[in-house]
């Protein structure tokens, strides 16, 4: 079957599928966007890879593309076919796989955005080089074809490692970079949609603003969220000391989003019809801001908590549970996503000066701004108790920060 690695284990299941003085200021600056991500217009794709990756080959008409990383011994390919060569997903991987002499393990299908869709691992030698990677392939949407992309690393390095095994993760993370529609933006990459599949979805209660709140959640939206955080923490770390250090740890950010929008879609339905109902949001001024205000007080006070063994990132659902303590840019996320799905827009600030995260959010009020793109954000702290608006003017000084821009 389809293995997937957590770090150095190897899961194999058929379907493992299963107090500083805080004043308000205003700030009217352009924070820098570092988001370097690739697609095609004809053919609807896009990739958000891991950085360092460049295109080294390509075949002029879209069809077929190679890229290397900069530092690490990982290759992709990417070919699309056209529709009416291949009757499946599984016949197109495993003609892409033949043409090269690859032989695989295993190519099994995966439910994933509604279409056909398979994975399969493989090994390969090229140029007397053996290599051992991934690869998926995925009808396009109105019949524009078939999507392939293989992602390989050496099997040996000649000092007795296996770098296809040491980056397995980033090579994951390249096939779970894929998104073929608008849509599966704000959905798990086909990797996490094998390991974790739909399952039952389970009660939670909340209280927020002295309302109580019914809602649910999957039952494995915990450990889905986890098993991404892990992974692209791993790939994180690899860009130490590095000048791409700064776009890995966008990149990073945009990929937890990316896992746990569609999981709290119904939680942000439910807080959204609850809290608008109250007498305290209707009879307000603002009632977008009282409503953001709301949800803001309810997370500055969930358990402050650290990680340094790890990540030091929560999982959103966790969050939601109470199930973990949570930091600023946990919380910030979380609140992105959660304020996203009730058509506020959002953005993540980020300041590796200040070692600290806050949200940015469309809405009218006083206090502090902060401009991304043509977008006016207040900023908004979710650590202290405050209004959004107001920062500590410790951390005011507005070149100390920069952006992480959501689908």
């Amino acid at each position: 079957p389809y293995k997937i690695h957590c770090g150095r284990k190897v899961l194999n299941r058929k379907r493992l599928y299963h107090g500083l003085l805080v004043i308000a200021f205003v700030l009217f600056c352009t924070i820098p966007v570092l988001a370097d991500q690739m697609g095609s217009a004809t053919f609807g794709f896009s990739l958000d890879l891991p950085e360092g990756f460049v295109v080294t080959e390509n075949t002029g008409d879209g069809r077929g593309y190679q890229f290397k990383h900069q530092f690490c011994s990982v290759e992709i390919i990417i070919r699309i076919y056209e529709t009416k060569r291949y009757q499946s997903a599984q016949a197109a991987l495993q003609d892409t796989l033949n043409k090269l002499s690859a032989t695989s393990t295993d190519i099994d299908a995966v439910e994933w955005r509604q279409t056909d869709c398979s994975l399969a691992q493989f090994q390969i030698t090229l140029s007397g080089q053996a290599y051992g990677g991934r690869g998926v392939a995925v009808e396009l949407p109105e019949q524009k074809g078939w999507f392939t992309m293989l992602s390989y690393a050496p099997t040996s390095d000649g000092r007795g490692n296996n770098p296809s095994f040491d980056l397995d993760q980033l090579i994951v993370s390249v096939i779970d970079s894929l998104s073929i529609d608008r849509g599966s933006q704000f959905g798990v990459g086909p990797v996490t949609a094998y390991a974790f599949p739909s399952v039952e979805s389970i009660p939670l209660q909340l209280e927020i603003a002295g309302r109580s709140i019914t809602t649910e959640i999957g039952k494995e939206d915990i450990a889905m969220q986890q098993f991404v955080i892990d992974r692209e923490f791993a790939i994180y770390t690899l860009y130490q000391d590095t000048d791409l250090l700064i776009p890995a740890w966008q990149r990073f950010y945009r990929i937890i989003y990316r896992s746990a929008y569609q999981q709290l879609r119904r939680p942000a339905f439910d807080i959204y019809a609850s809290l608008y109902d109250l007498d305290q949001v209707l009879q307000a001024e603002k009632p977008s801001l009282a409503l953001a205000q709301s949800l803001m007080d309810w997370v500055q006070v969930f358990p402050y908590e650290r990680n340094f063994q790890g990540s030091d990132f929560s999982a959103p659902t966790a969050l939601l549970t109470g199930e973990t303590g949570s930091d600023c840019d946990s919380r910030a996320v979380f609140l992105a996503i959660l304020f996203h799905h009730m058509n506020y827009k959002t953005v993540l600030f980020l300041s590796p000066h200040y070692q600290h995260a806050m949200l940015g959010l469309e809405v009218e009020a006083t206090g502090a701004k902060m401009k991304v793109l043509d977008t006016t954000y207040m900023v908004a702290e979710t650590t202290d108790q405050v209004a959004i608006g107001q920062v500590a003017q410790s951390m005011s000084v507005e070149a100390n920060w920069l952006s992480v821009v959501f689908p």
